[in-house]
């Protein structure tokens, strides 16, 4: 038997749901995964071989068992991360500016003034659309990260710290809670950590 997809998707869309299953199942067999995706066969097919050879997803062994890699739950979090920006974005600015200002708010004590995504052109020569506030106390670029992962706290930390170096504009890193705020602060007292700020929701 083979499930048909019947409603239109994105390859982001079939990317986010085959990489999205397997980071709840921990570890899954091709079968489980063709039907979990909802696609038929051999569309399933073509995106499996290109997530494995993007590392994005590994083989078990020998065995017939798939999960995900690193890199994979690096991906899954910045598309959801798009996601919520599109999402916010439909829903108005407004939501966006509430949430920010209550972060803002309890940890600098000071409001978000003006707030919107910003092109940049670093020193290097590289271009950058980065979200960007401005308060009494001057302009950040600011990341939401929320997944507890380790690695991608850290890849999250050290892509803004790269982006701020470049660009000469200090950045904000906003996670979920303490531990995870923990985890980035312990990658930031072993590096430069002058030009990236780290708060809590």
């Amino acid at each position: 038997m083979v499930v048909m997809n019947k409603q239109h998707r994105s390859s982001i869309d079939i990317v986010e749901s085959i990489l999205e299953n397997l980071r709840g199942e921990g570890k899954s067999i091709k079968t489980h995964m063709l039907y979990a995706s909802n696609l038929n066969t051999m569309v399933f097919e073509k995106y499996l071989s290109m997530l494995i050879r993007k590392g994005l997803i590994l083989k078990i062994g020998d065995a017939s068992e798939y999960t995900l890699s690193n890199k994979g739950k690096i991906l899954l979090e910045r598309i959801r991360n798009l996601k919520r920006m599109l999402l916010e974005d439909d829903e108005g600015d407004g939501l966006v500016d509430k949430k920010l200002n209550t972060v803002m708010e309890r940890n600098l004590g000071c409001m978000v003034k003006v707030h919107g995504w910003q092109g940049y052109k670093g020193v290097s020569g590289a271009y950058y659309y980065v979200y960007t506030i401005k308060n009494s106390s001057g302009s950040y670029i600011v990341d939401t990260v929320l997944s507890s992962e380790p690695d991608i706290l850290v890849e999250a930390c050290i892509r803004m710290l790269m982006i701020s170096t470049d660009i000469g504009v200090p950045a904000i890193l906003v996670v979920k809670g303490s531990s995870e705020k923990h985890v980035v602060m312990d990658l930031l007292g072993k590096i430069d950590a002058s030009k990236i700020m780290v708060l809590s929701m």
